[in-house]
């Protein structure tokens, strides 16, 4: 995720990331600089929350 991360601001600069994470891996994104930005919504049966990274 952090490569992810840094290769796109590399290719377009510091932008807010926006995505659809499993709630079950909000630590995780949280630990690469994501907040929780929606509610808990299913998607396919399991749980999910939109995050974000500015």
């Amino acid at each position: 995720m952090r490569e992810s991360i840094e290769q796109l601001q590399h290719l377009v600069g510091v932008v807010p990331i926006r995505i659809g994470a499993q709630l079950y891996l909000k630590k995780f994104y949280e630990s690469c600089g994501f907040v929780q930005a929606s509610e808990v919504y299913l998607e396919d049966g399991i749980e999910h929350i939109e995050m974000i990274r500015h």
